[in-house]
C-alpha cells in the first residue's frame, strides 16, 4: 500500500497514507497493529513471538500477500490492489466476528 500512497496524486494518496498512519498507531506504539495483536494472543495465554505458529500458516494468506506485492509494483494494476484490498477487508468482517466469539 505504501507503494502507492507516495507521489502527488491528490485524495486518493491521502487517503492510502491515513491507513498506513492507522496501522501504525498514528505514533502511538500501544495502538500500532501489531502492538494490538500482541497484546491479543497474550491475554489468551498464546505465544506472541513472530512466526511461532509458522506451520499453521494458510497457504491464501501466503499468496494474497504475494499478490499484494505483485500488483503493487505496477501502478497500471491500482484497480486490481483495490479489489483486492476490498475483497480482504470485507471478509474480514465475519471473520473478527468469529474470533470475537472464540475469545470470549
Amino acid at each position: 500500500m505504501a507503494r502507492y500512497a507516495s507521489g502527488s496524486y491528490g485524495e486518493i494518496a491521502s487517503s492510502l497514507f491515513k491507513i498506513i498512519i492507522d496501522e501504525l498507531g498514528y505514533g502511538d506504539f500501544s495502538k500500532h497493529h501489531a502492538t494490538l495483536y500482541r497484546d491479543t494472543l497474550n491475554s489468551v495465554n498464546l505465544n506472541s513471538t513472530p512466526h511461532y505458529y509458522w506451520q499453521y500458516y494458510l497457504n491464501g494468506s501466503l499468496l494474497l500477500a504475494n499478490y499484494y506485492n505483485m500488483v503493487t509494483k505496477d501502478k497500471r494494476k491500482f484497480f486490481r490492489y483495490i479489489g483486492a484490498i476490498y475483497q480482504a477487508e470485507t471478509s474480514f468482517i465475519t471473520s473478527c466476528k468469529i474470533w470475537r466469539n472464540a475469545l470470549k
